[in-house]
């Protein structure tokens, strides 16, 4: 049973009377909920009346559960007979169904279109239409008996923070303060004849996606997290695509490295949308290849701009670390924290970094380093935007985030990107504080990511330090602080050779002496200040020659065009360096710069023998 069906089955033996289960995946929801009678049913006894019923549970029993069968008597240990109902006939499977239904709850659904599900729609039994009537009837000991879990779905109308009808509140909140859930009758003994007292208990479960109970009655809720699909259930659609395939044509197989993909792919998606998502991409590809799966990642990538703060990132669209120069120190680390999550490290119990801040004047790499170390560890990118989270309803933007967590935490292993995070942050603290929405929605980020955060890398990256709530970046929360500043000479060097050969053109037609001089004039220059120095000069070249290959002069002329931002952030950068002193490590590791950079050149010097002749 998945960690869902446990929590339910806990609070209905607990007696909590009133659950809710926010999940837009109605179908799945109410399938596991059908579960949960089976794990209420243990230590109870079920008479097996019919001969031939006894004959089919005894063979059928014999192998794997015998002390289940005493005579006529069934123990309906409820866990191991659902662990049965896959190895036996179906005509067995019926029998154990039947037992359990009889000795633990019956589980019976309600919506507006047909009312309850034991009666027919059109009848006046079904209160089809009549949430307020269904409510009252879950308490009829004429309408209903023994055991039930009531699953109403479509109440939103009826009982959300909108609703304006008051009565079907007020008939919740009698159900719940008289104990009317709790229903005492007589009923008949079949083995004896005589009349027995009986307590019969009912729960009432609530589904609905992003719903939230009006404010009269939203303390009598207790909420059940229902997860996304995890890679047991992932594997069951995945054979279940198959299975539909190979039902109207010849076997299709699924190389393991495809199945392996897939199964990574795939997590984070409800199980509507990985069913649509795999058939489709099935269909267009004729079966399960490498080129399906990309389809699979883009498919996915649409999926998740659903969510509007979420982007899942294409694999291909990510750029190598091998593209930035300048951050041997982190690059250092983030091999480390990759280690954690191989299979090996995983066994062994090895828990994963929770993630990293990137620190330091914008220009620097940051963000594009940030995406890049998701390919650095082999791991998907998810992008989340913060200020997108917020809506303009009650109650909205904790939903929107519950839901994004949700996402994430679906995803498994995965990098977590929060780009510019100072901005989205810098109403939190301080006396210009945001609203109590934004805190509310914030305090949930920092409490999923120091305490449900279980494999996702949170990588953050800030421009500056004022106004971010010092409790986001704590450890625990964070694993990491690194600082980037100011690249060095030889990293400035470096930087231009990489930013020429994205522009197409030869960066080794340079000589050493050409780039230290170009260096030295770009003393305090960030990265995206030296491709905008490479920028120009390809523009300048190509107006004067119609080549992109810029001269060593274009190089130095661009230099005096480009503002850098150390002229127009001081304070700033000033403030960042005294924290990262301290508190943070840098990206880069410290180089010895050869002396020959700008010393003046040497002439040759012979002191062998003299000529003879």
């Amino acid at each position: 049973m998945t960690t869902f069906t446990q929590h339910l089955i806990h609070n209905i033996k607990a007696g909590v009377p009133v659950l809710r289960v926010d999940t837009d995946e109605e179908g799945r929801t109410v399938l596991e909920i059908q579960q949960i009678a089976w794990g209420l049913t243990k230590g109870k006894k079920w008479a097996v009346k019919e001969a031939k019923d006894l004959k089919a549970l005894a063979k059928a029993l014999k192998t794997d559960a015998p002390d289940l069968l005493e005579g006529n008597l069934l123990s309906v240990d409820g866990e191991r007979l659902h662990a049965l109902l896959d190895k036996v006939e179906p005509a067995v499977g019926d029998i154990l169904e039947k037992a359990v239904a009889s000795v633990g709850y019956r589980i019976i659904t309600w919506d507006i279109n047909n009312g309850f599900s034991d009666a027919d729609p059109k009848s006046d039994e079904s209160f089809a239409e009549n949430l307020r009537g269904a409510l009252a009837a879950t308490c009829s000991p004429s309408r209903f008996q023994g055991h039930i879990v009531f699953v109403f779905k479509d109440c939103h109308p009826y009982l959300g923070q909108n609703a304006d009808d008051p009565l079907p509140r007020r008939v919740l909140r009698d159900l719940v303060e008289n104990a009317s859930l709790t229903v005492r009758g007589r009923v008949v003994n079949d083995e004896t004849g005589e009349a027995e007292e009986r307590v019969d208990c009912r729960t009432l479960l609530f589904t609905q996606p992003g719903w939230k109970p009006h404010s009269d009655i939203d303390h009598y809720f207790v909420s059940v997290e229902f997860e996304m699909p995890d890679d047991a259930a992932i594997a069951r659609e995945i054979e279940y695509v198959k299975g539909s395939i190979r039902s109207s044509g010849p076997d299709i197989a699924i190389p393991a490295d495809v199945q392996f993909k897939l199964q990574s792919t795939l997590r984070g998606l409800t199980q509507y949308e990985i069913t649509n998502i795999l058939a489709v991409s099935a269909v267009a590809h004729g079966g399960f290849s490498m080129d399906m799966v990309k389809q699979v990642q883009r498919m996915k990538a649409k999926t998740f701009e659903r969510e509007e703060s979420l982007s899942w990132v294409d694999p291909d669209a990510i750029p190598s670390i091998d593209s930035f120069a300048g951050f041997d120190a982190y690059l250092e680390w983030i091999a480390e924290a990759r280690e954690a999550y191989t299979p090996e490290a995983i066994a062994a119990g090895i828990k994963p970094d929770k993630g990293v801040l990137l620190l330091g004047i914008p220009g620097t790499g940051k963000s594009m380093v940030a995406k890049a170390t998701a390919k650095a560890m082999d791991l998907p990118l998810i992008q989340f935007d913060f200020s997108s989270v917020l809506g303009s309803f009650v109650g909205q933007s904790e939903e929107n985030m519950r839901r994004v967590l949700r996402r994430v935490s679906g995803e498994g292993a995965c990098v977590l990107f929060i780009d510019e995070a100072d901005k989205a942050f810098s109403n939190i603290a301080g006396p210009q504080s945001g609203s109590n929405v934004e805190q509310h929605v914030f305090g949930q980020l920092i409490s999923w990511m120091a305490n449900d955060n279980k494999a996702a890398f949170v990588i953050m990256t800030m421009n500056r330090l004022k106004g971010v709530p010092i409790e986001m970046v704590r450890s625990g929360r964070i694993s990491a602080v690194y600082y980037t500043t100011f690249p060095t000479a030889i990293e400035r060097e470096e930087i231009l050779k990489l930013k020429l050969a994205d522009a197409g053109c030869d960066p080794t037609v340079y000589t050493d002496q050409q780039y230290a001089e170009l260096a030295h004039k770009c003393d305090q220059y960030v990265g995206a200040e030296l491709e905008e120095v490479v920028k120009k000069a390809v523009k300048t070249s190509w107006k004067k020659r119609k080549s992109i290959q810029p001269t060593f002069m274009d190089l130095a002329a661009s230099i005096g065009r480009v503002r850098p931002v150390a002229a127009l952030d001081a304070e700033n950068i000033a403030e960042i360096n005294l924290f990262c002193k301290t508190k943070a490590e840098s990206v880069s590791k410290p180089k010895e710069r050869s002396r020959r950079i700008l010393a003046r050149g040497h002439r040759s010097v012979d002191l062998g023998p003299a000529d003879q002749n």
